[in-house]
Order: C-alpha cells, then sequence, then structure tokens
C-alpha cells in the first residue's frame, strides 16, 4: 500500500477517536460525572421608576414659579391656600 493512502487512513482513525472522545459523556476523570450540575444566578428584573409627580400638578407648577422668582413667597403662600393644601 503506497505511504499516502496509509497516512490518510491513520489520520481519518485519529481523527474520528478524537471526534468521538469529544462528543461522548465519558471523561477520564470520575469526579466529574459526579458533580452537581452548576447552580445559575437568580434573574433579577428592572425594577419601575419611582412615580415622580405629575408636571401639571398645582403645587409643581407653583414651586416652579417660585423658584424662577415669577411669584413671592406670599403670593406662593395665598395660592396654596386658595388651592386647600
Amino acid at each position: 500500500m503506497p505511504p499516502m493512502r496509509r497516512m490518510a487512513r491513520r489520520t481519518a482513525r485519529r481523527t474520528s477517536r478524537r471526534q468521538a472522545a469529544m462528543y461522548s459523556n465519558s471523561y477520564s476523570d470520575p469526579s466529574y460525572n459526579d458533580a452537581p450540575p452548576p447552580q445559575q444566578a437568580p434573574v433579577q428584573y428592572a425594577q419601575p421608576a419611582p412615580a415622580q409627580p405629575a408636571a401639571d400638578d398645582p403645587k409643581v407648577i407653583l414651586a416652579n414659579r417660585l423658584a424662577r422668582g415669577e411669584i413671592t413667597p406670599e403670593e406662593y403662600k395665598a395660592a396654596m391656600a386658595a388651592l386647600g393644601y
């Protein structure tokens, strides 16, 4: 038999053994097969954003106007009292 065919057959045999070992569940270390399956980390879902007051809330509008200097603190207090706060 020519050396090239012998080499090809030997390589094919080695490759098939490697593939069989790679895809089989038998490993040389017996403790590997006895080990429990790995634990997965618990899934944490995203938390909803905290509720923010609506932009059209009268208290927020008055507080923003006071902060911008559009109204005085006395006008702010009077408006809050008129709104029932």
